[in-house]
C-alpha cells in the first residue's frame, strides 16, 4: 500500500506555494497572513485547513549618514542613493534640507511597511554640491508605537559625497 500524500502550503504573503512535508518559512514583513495547508492522497482524497498568523515582532527605522551618487545607481544602489531602511511602518515622513533651510527632498511613501523612495542627491533635476545636508524624520509603527529616532534623535545629518 502506497502512503503517498501531496502537501501544498500557501503562506498568504505572495511567496511561492511550497510542496514539502516539513519546512520553515520567514515572513518578510509584519501583518496578518492566512496560512493554508492542502493535502491530497494518491487516490484524490483532499483536505485543507487554514490559520491566521499574526507577525508583529519586527519594527525599526534606520537613516543612513552618507551616500555617493557617482558610485552608480545600478551598480551600487546601497551606496549611490540615500535610502532609509525600515520595517513595520504604518506612517513615515522624511525631509532633507540644505544649509539655508530649503526642503530639497521629502518622502512619505511606504510599500509593505518599508520606505519606498530614495534621494539621488539632486534638486530640481540638478546635482547638488558635496557637503552635509540635514534630515528630519518621523514614523509610527503598525503596533502604534512612535519611532523615537536613532540614539534618541529624529533629526540628523547626511554627507553627500561627490
Amino acid at each position: 500500500m502506497n502512503n503517498h500524500l501531496d502537501v501544498f502550503w500557501n503562506f498568504g504573503d505572495d511567496s511561492e506555494i511550497k510542496m514539502l512535508h516539513q519546512l520553515t518559512h520567514t515572513f518578510k514583513n509584519n501583518g496578518q497572513y492566512t496560512v493554508k495547508l492542502l493535502t491530497e492522497s494518491l487516490y484524490g482524497c483532499a483536505d485543507s485547513m487554514s490559520q491566521i498568523v499574526s507577525i508583529a515582532a519586527v519594527k525599526g527605522l534606520f537613516i543612513p549618514n552618507a551616500f555617493a551618487p557617482e558610485a552608480g545607481e545600478t551598480e551600487n544602489p546601497g551606496v549611490a542613493l540615500f535610502q532609509p531602511k525600515g520595517i513595520g511602518l504604518l506612517t513615515y515622513k522624511i525631509q532633507i534640507y540644505d544649509g539655508w533651510g530649503t526642503c530639497i527632498w521629502s518622502s512619505a511613501l511606504l510599500q509593505d511597511g518599508h520606505p519606498a523612495e530614495s534621494w539621488n542627491g539632486t534638486f530640481n533635476g540638478k546635482p547638488l554640491p558635496k557637503g552635509v545636508y540635514r534630515w528630519e524624520a518621523n514614523a509610527i509603527f503598525i503596533d502604534g508605537s512612535v519611532w523615537e529616532g536613532m540614539d534618541g534623535y529624529t533629526k540628523g545629518e547626511v554627507m553627500l559625497i561627490r
